[in-house]
């Protein structure tokens, strides 16, 4: 089959034409965009001669997002443990406690958390946080309800359960510490 001067000049601006769409796509995105230097980094605390630290530029935390976030941090570690790592995270609130609370951490909780965890398999918990509310807050203290997921594994068995706490916070200086964990598993 013979192609005639017609369809031979269609077929070739076609060509054409196709390969100068395909390059202009290509150049198209090619093209970088105009660069933008953002404005120079300020420091976010500037430390004083006292030891304190002063918040620049930024939002002064207030004692209710410091409750929070220290109440958080206690639900968190409080039931985060397992066999292998052991209880570095519920060790860690002796730090953010109050004495009867530090007592009651080392004399009763840490005992009964590893009573749980002696069995002949790996055993742990980890704690996530769900929700944190704030029920009372004063100029010394604050309560505040959590919400957890906890995920619970025994050897190769995984469960999931919900749990809630009650956490008593008392004000010491800037510091909030913890003076009460109240469970309702």
């Amino acid at each position: 089959m013979y192609m005639t001067r017609r369809t031979k000049i269609i077929i070739g601006v076609g060509f054409l034409l196709g390969v100068g769409v395909l390059l202009y796509f290509l150049f198209q995105s090619r093209q970088t965009p105009p660069e933008v230097t953002p404005p120079p980094a300020k420091p976010a605390v500037e430390n004083r001669d006292d030891g304190t630290a002063q918040v620049i530029g930024g939002v002064e935390p207030t004692p209710e997002s410091t409750a929070l976030r220290t109440a958080r941090f206690v639900a968190e570690r409080y039931g985060t443990f397992s066999s292998d790592e052991g209880l570095n995270g519920v060790q860690e609130l002796v730090a953010v406690s109050t004495p009867q609370t530090t007592e009651w951490l080392t004399g009763i909780y840490i005992p009964q958390v590893t009573s749980r965890m002696k069995t002949s398999v790996f055993y742990a918990e980890s704690a996530r946080v769900l929700a944190a509310t704030i029920i009372t807050i004063n100029d010394t203290t604050a309560g505040v309800h959590i919400r957890l997921q906890r995920q619970i594994t025994e050897g190769s068995e995984e469960r999931m359960n919900n749990a809630e706490l009650d956490i008593e916070l008392t004000r010491s200086g800037n510091t909030w510490l913890v003076s009460g964990i109240f469970e309702d598993r």
